[in-house]
């Protein structure tokens, strides 16, 4: 996915433009934005994963891999590329690419999770594509676990005069805990 999915696309049909220095390339634009619009401090450790991750990709695809089970693939790689992702992000850094999109997009919509927006479309045929969305989802939960932690309740205050009558529905009813908490107005000074 992303531009690391195209940099592979562009690398299948002409083997001679590595995918990381074409990574490297269409990256330079992305972090002039960033830049403006995010700060040095981006720039700096985004250069530095953004260098470290492309010249992986080209030195990874030197080694030959054998086949295997494309679902274990998948799974275990969009996790690992999560769980990357997490950490990088967590020290305020970036990979470039669609991260650095991401996280720019993050500036309008801070509500969005980082992980959902790097989902991506994936490219190749359509099984491969498949696979490739499949890995993109498994990476993006990671992503949010590694940055949001694996907590995923809900917690919701209610305030009412009606504390009992809504408690024992809540309790009942919907087969959910509830915790009763004394508060006070600030304004009008009533108990709640």
């Amino acid at each position: 996915g992303g531009i690391t999915g195209v940099g592979q696309v562009v690398n299948a049909y002409l083997p001679v433009i590595p995918i990381g220095a074409f990574v490297f390339v269409l990256n330079i634009p992305l972090f002039i934005l960033g830049w403006k619009y995010i700060g040095g401090h981006l720039l700096v450790s985004s250069l530095y994963s953004m260098v470290l991750s492309s010249a992986a990709v080209d030195v990874l695809a030197l080694i030959h891999y054998e086949p295997m089970d494309q679902m274990l693939a998948a799974v275990c790689g969009g996790a690992m590329i999560g769980l990357a992702l997490g950490i990088i992000f967590a020290q305020g850094a970036t990979t470039g690419g669609t991260d650095l999109i991401a996280r720019l997009v993050k500036l309008k919509l801070p509500w969005a999770s980082m992980g959902k927006l790097l989902l991506v479309v994936a490219f190749g045929n359509i099984t491969t594509a498949l696979y490739g969305i499949i890995a993109q989802v498994v990476s993006a939960y990671v992503t949010d676990a590694v940055l949001y932690g694996l907590d995923t309740a809900k917690v919701a205050y209610i305030i009412s005069n009606f504390d009992r009558e809504i408690s024992e529905a809540i309790v009942q009813r919907m087969d959910r805990g509830v915790t009763i908490l004394h508060g006070e107005g600030a304004y009008s000074g009533a108990e709640k």
